[in-house]
């Protein structure tokens, strides 16, 4: 049974100054009992292990600091006191993120993911701890519990608005990686499958990805798979905000509306080609086409 009585005077200033906070004024004299209970237990739980001063939360001792801060959101949570337990947590998770960080930048990933899974259990909504934790899964090579985090903080993104930003983050590098794989699989002729990891990042991360539309047209194209580079390349250039990579796409379509002999179709695309390296080309092949179409 917690103790009710602080045996440990070195702390009564800090209970008293806590207790005494304006924002508390207004609370039920029942809370505030809940929070003196919680506090003079975690305190009598730092006295009879030998802590007589906080000094190791503000010296970088992160591991003197850890056990004791779970047993303050331990009995936080068992009086009641939210706030505490809030704060606790959110603390905690400050500490693991800290000390995963020095793991993380030694390119050490599976302790960082050690270290900020604890601190990702702690406090769930922390997207600090929660974006290094996805992130170290993923440098790792686990793409698939990387993308469950990565996932699980866009979903934040939806919950509340201020989690939009991040949210849009997680999800860029979501796509990021993904698109890694893909390309990976394009290189080793596994197209089909490489198509599937870009339809997934379309249908259910972004849909107006500029890389992921453009890299499955040039794949399509290299391919001589030119049904596909019809039907995929008008969206392609829609989502190029460069000029320079519309401009590709459009060539790419263009392109294969000539290979499948759809000629008006081929110069109407070509026609779009204003920027890049193709520019010069696809007003050569327009020329050409028009000639060709004239000696018949």
């Amino acid at each position: 049974m917690p103790k009710t009585t602080l045996h440990y005077p070195q702390f009564r200033v800090i209970l008293d100054d806590y207790l005494n906070q304006d924002e508390f004024h207004t609370l039920s004299g029942l809370t505030i009992s809940g929070k003196r209970l919680a506090l003079i237990s975690f305190f009598n739980y730092l006295g009879e292990n030998g802590v007589t001063d906080l000094g190791f939360c503000q010296q970088g001792k992160f591991d003197e600091a850890i056990p004791y801060l779970n047993a303050a959101a331990e009995l936080s949570e068992l009086y009641g006191d939210t706030k505490t337990a809030r704060n606790t947590a959110s603390l905690l998770g400050k500490v693991y993120y800290t000390m995963g960080v020095t793991a993380f930048n030694a390119e050490d990933f599976t302790n960082a993911i050690e270290v900020f899974a604890k601190g990702y259990a702690a406090n769930p909504t922390d997207t600090l701890i929660s974006m290094a934790l996805a992130e170290s899964y993923s440098k790792s090579g686990d793409l698939e519990n990387g993308m469950k985090i990565y996932a699980e903080i866009a979903a934040l993104g939806e919950r509340h608005s201020r989690y939009a930003s991040i949210a849009t983050k997680a999800k860029s590098r979501m796509a990021e990686y993904l698109l890694e794989v893909a390309s990976h699989l394009a290189k080793s002729n596994l197209l089909d499958e490489a198509y599937e990891v870009i339809d997934g990042i379309l249908e259910d991360i972004d849909e107006t990805n500029p890389m992921a539309h453009l890299l499955r047209l040039q794949w399509a194209n290299n391919a001589k798979q030119y049904a596909k580079v019809i039907e995929w390349g008008e969206k392609a250039a829609e989502a190029q905000s460069d000029e320079a990579l519309k401009s590709t796409a459009y060539y790419l379509l263009g392109a294969a509306y000539q290979n499948s002999e759809r000629m008006d179709e081929a110069i109407a695309q070509y026609s779009k080609v204003t920027a890049g390296q193709y520019a010069a080309t696809a007003k050569t092949q327009i020329a050409e086409i028009r000639k060709a179409q004239a000696a018949k």
